[in-house]
């Protein structure tokens, strides 16, 4: 069952006009037909919010991260330092990066351990070396003769390590389902849906990059009756069916190489192929800091959205073009743009 929609969150700010530079970005958004890019997670909805009849409040990202775990430890490997023990991502992202060196197609078992504070994941040559000893004192107490080398097995794979790719699936797999029952729960983010329909009103190609599930994030905008304003332009209607049979919007999500999330630029990239934009013409809104590297290495403009003070200090830090604390910020620049740019000139002009 899906929790009805509604937005809660920062109040909007009143009687404060559209900073000068962000209608100058919305009029050439306008002007130039731009491409703009939606993150999902942020500045269209809150993914893993508590559902309302949660006596706990718990963010669903607890539960997520609980699950991930237990696919750790179901495959024998141990979960990485990560710098939020709630972050379902990052134990994610950090399992998949860290654990395997690169181009050994395996994982280190979870009688391996990572140096405290360890980001890189790679298995010192100590933790390799124990993981020997331990396999040849266990082959010298069963009695084996076979001449096999220390530290290896009959399928070829050493001690302390486990075949990547069926923890690999495992994780995208509980990741994307986690996802997609909270995108059932997911609360969306004040005055996005306004700035969408308007961005969509206007003719604009409007398209979702996000490190989500492609599945939840489309989801989310079904259930939000907002899927209609991403399609590719040109295809007919919100009745027109892509191959997976679903409407044809544009919406690149994680796929199964973790390498090309944010801020790596491929969905981006992949977005604006789909709508056939450039660059120098296309928009990106994000709540993160990866999202201005992954637009910055795209070579897009970015507007940051950030609800807090310290969202909106480190979007600037990194890098934003722009920033708005309240989606209806954007959504008054739209408007204020729209004017300017269809004013009629003075005679006197």
């Amino acid at each position: 069952m899906n929790a009805p929609l509604t937005a809660d969150g920062p109040v909007a700010p009143r009687g404060s006009a559209p900073a000068d530079s962000l209608v100058a970005l919305c009029s050439d958004v306008l002007l130039r037909d731009w491409c703009v890019l939606f993150d999902f997670d942020g500045p269209l909805a809150d993914l893993f919010a508590a559902p309302r009849w949660s006596v706990s409040g718990r963010r669903r990202t607890v539960r997520a991260t609980r699950d991930l775990r237990r696919v750790l430890r179901r495959h024998g490997v141990s979960a990485p330092p990560l710098d939020d023990p709630h972050d379902p991502h990052e134990l994610f992202r950090r399992t998949l990066d860290g654990l395997a060196p690169a181009g050994s197609g395996t994982f280190p078992a979870a009688t391996d351990t990572f140096p405290a504070g360890s980001r890189s994941g790679e298995r010192p040559a100590e933790v390799r070396e124990a993981g020997a000893r331990e396999h040849r004192v266990r082959e010298a107490a069963a009695g084996r003769t076979d001449g096999a080398r220390p530290g290896a097995r009959p399928d070829g794979v050493r001690l302390g390590e486990r075949p990547a790719g069926p923890l690999r699936d495992a994780l995208h797999a509980r990741l994307d389902t986690q996802e997609r029952r909270a995108a059932r729960t997911a609360r969306p983010t004040p005055g996005a849906a306004e700035t969408v329909r308007l961005l969509h009103g206007l003719g604009l190609r409007l398209a979702v990059t996000s490190n989500n599930a492609e599945a939840a994030v489309r989801a989310y905008l079904r259930r939000a009756r907002l899927l209609g304003c991403f399609l590719e332009r040109g295809t007919p209607g919100a009745g027109a069916t892509s191959a997976a049979g679903g409407p044809a919007a544009v919406i690149v999500g994680r796929d199964g190489d973790h390498r090309r999330m944010k801020p790596e630029p491929y969905c981006l990239e992949r977005a604006m192929e789909r709508h056939g934009a450039v660059p120098a013409a296309s928009l990106l809104i994000g709540d993160a800091t990866t999202d201005v590297k992954a637009a910055r290495a795209a070579g897009v403009a970015v507007c940051g959205y950030g609800p807090t003070e310290d969202k909106a200090r480190a979007l600037r830090d990194a890098g934003a073009d722009v920033v708005v604390t309240h989606m209806s910020q954007l959504t008054a620049a739209l408007a204020e743009a729209r004017a300017r740019v269809t004013r009629p000139v003075s005679a006197g002009g």
